[in-house]
């Protein structure tokens, strides 16, 4: 019932992927991360495959794999969701749709992939400090 998630099957394959072959799959996954984000080596060493724990990474992935809208409204709380224009991970629509079904505020940083936070830390910085201020 929602049309920008993930299907079960694609989920799937990539947590058997990563069952399979944890670091095969991280690199692929931050390779994705990064794909088109002109600024992608600057994010680069904060995706090194060999720095994550592979258990936390898998309770991460069975917790993702659980539909979470319900528990995503909460009466009163202020959330701020950022795009990235370019990223191949979650789209920027999926991003603005999830936004406005909680009714929260979002932000785009166009020229960013899914690792924004790590390529432009100085826009997303902005962006955090514009939302929190009074």
């Amino acid at each position: 019932d929602w049309p920008h998630g993930t299907t079960r099957e694609a989920f799937g394959a990539f947590v058997r992927r990563f069952d399979a072959d944890p670091g095969r799959e991280l690199r692929r996954f931050a390779a994705l991360s990064l794909l088109d984000d002109r600024r992608a080596e600057r994010a680069a060493p904060w995706l090194r495959c060999d720095v994550f724990d592979r258990d936390e990474l898998r309770a991460g992935l069975q917790w993702l794999g659980e539909d979470r809208r319900p528990h995503a409204a909460v009466d009163g709380a202020s959330a701020l969701f950022v795009a990235g224009g370019k990223d191949r991970v979650v789209a920027p629509e999926v991003v603005r749709d999830s936004a406005a079904l909680l009714g929260a505020s979002c932000a785009e940083i166009p020229h960013a992939g899914h690792a924004l936070c790590a390529s432009h830390p100085g826009e997303f910085a902005r962006i955090l400090k514009r939302f929190c201020a009074p």
